[in-house]
């Protein structure tokens, strides 16, 4: 997912004929600000170029419509463009810009047509909420597309096939299905003579006593999915851990450190929706972030715990303590001390809202608590989050940095568009 995306905008300038010469500069302004935000931006003046039908035939070729209120004596036609349409309106502080916005919203909810969004700020700066549909817009069409590779039996593509079709309807994501015994195929025609000075190559690990035949099969685990995703040209990776663990001998949680490590987007247990969820912190924050279930929590301390038996290298703090996978006790797993500070918990589903975000802050890590999977975390939460926690589902991905309101507007984006 590394190409970059730019959301097609229609700026619409709006001037009524008293103002017009005076405040085309104003829309200059406002298209200039537009650019900055990675829009790739056409513009167009109404009246003055175009009929209104023939401009709203135009509509369906954008991700989004922005109407700038650019004077007064506008409302008519602000309300005539935007009636009924998923568009923007964006007035300034000057020229009556905002008193005929007002006025042009009032028209459209008096009939009953408004459906669109005011935004209020100075031209030469693009408005905060339309910048985070911007980057919303621009994280949707990179997940657009991503094609995924999904390892299991028969039992694993049965229960999948609902969501397989609605994460492609929602999210765009392709999902193709391969057999437990296609990847023991390929991990058959690895030769990996050296194990450790490979690992080293890799990162910092700290091997402990495991068994070496745990650690190669896992190594040649990693290096087999490697190549079939560059081979088949698939962007992410889902494996149904615990048929794979009993089949193989051998968890993939290695796998998916390390490819997540690498930047591409791999989750475990063939969970569709967290692969999902992981693919959209990566499209906004540019690392692939950390899944895992949600283990503990303590309401009165407004606190949780997370904990999986992989995270993305990538994230390691300190050398990473290869270990026995929790539920089997053996193979490999990874202890990873993930950074603390500010972060998002993400969760999507099919049940609306389909993508539930929350701040929290990363407080501790590792916790060295035995009787959870090997990677762990302790949050702070807000506590009314703990009032619903029957709501926030198993798996929570967790992305670092603040992108909260990029991922509501993310949401209404992907409910919008269905």
């Amino acid at each position: 997912m590394a190409e970059e995306f730019s959301p097609k905008v229609l700026l619409i300038s709006v001037a009524g004929p008293l103002h017009e010469r005076r405040v085309l500069a104003e829309a200059e302004r406002a298209q200039a600000a537009l650019k900055l935000s990675k829009a790739d931006v056409e513009s167009r003046i109404f009246p003055r170029t175009n009929e209104l039908s023939a401009l709203k035939r135009e509509f369906g070729r954008f991700d989004e419509v922005v109407v700038f209120a650019a004077s007064g004596g506008t409302s008519r036609a602000v309300a005539e463009l935007v009636a009924g349409e998923r568009a923007w309106i964006w007035a300034y502080s000057r020229n009556n810009s905002l008193p005929s916005a007002l006025s042009a919203i009032e028209k459209m909810r008096r009939r009953g047509v408004w459906r669109g969004y005011l935004v209020y700020g100075e031209p030469h700066q693009c408005p905060k909420k339309l910048v985070n549909r911007l980057v919303a817009r621009a994280a949707a069409k990179r997940i657009r597309g991503l094609r995924a590779l999904v390892v299991g039996d028969d039992g694993t593509w049965e229960k999948l096939r609902e969501d397989a079709r609605d994460v492609e309807r929602l999210f765009g994501v392709a999902i193709t299905f391969k057999s437990i015994e296609a990847l023991q195929s390929r991990m058959s025609s690895i030769d990996l003579l050296d194990v450790e000075e490979f690992l080293r190559s890799r990162g910092n690990f700290v091997l402990g006593s495991l068994k070496p035949d745990w650690v190669r099969d896992a190594t040649k685990m990693y290096l087999a999915v490697r190549s079939w995703l560059a081979e088949e040209g698939f962007d992410a990776f889902t494996i149904d851990c615990f048929p794979v663990i009993e089949k193989l001998g051998v968890a993939p949680c290695l796998t998916l450190a390390l490819l997540c490590g690498e930047g591409v987007v791999a989750a475990c247990e063939a969970d569709l929706w967290a692969l999902s969820a992981m693919a959209i912190g990566y499209a906004l924050c540019g690392e692939v972030p950390w899944m895992a279930n949600l283990a503990q929590i303590d309401a009165d301390a407004g606190e949780v715990v997370l904990a999986h038996c992989t995270a993305p290298t990538s994230l390691a703090q300190k050398p990473i303590e290869l270990t026995t996978h929790f539920e089997s006790g053996k193979s490999v797993s990874l202890r990873v001390s993930l950074p603390k500070g500010d972060a998002v918990l993400l969760h999507t589903s099919p049940i609306k809202p389909v993508i539930r975000a929350h701040r929290v802050r990363v407080i501790d890590s590792p916790l060295g608590l035995e009787s959870l999977c090997r990677t762990q975390a302790r949050l702070e939460v807000d506590r009314s989050l703990l009032d619903k926690v029957e709501l926030l589902g198993n798996h929570q991905v967790l992305v670092y940095g603040d992108f909260l309101d990029a991922l509501r507007e993310l949401r209404l984006c992907v409910e919008e568009d269905q």
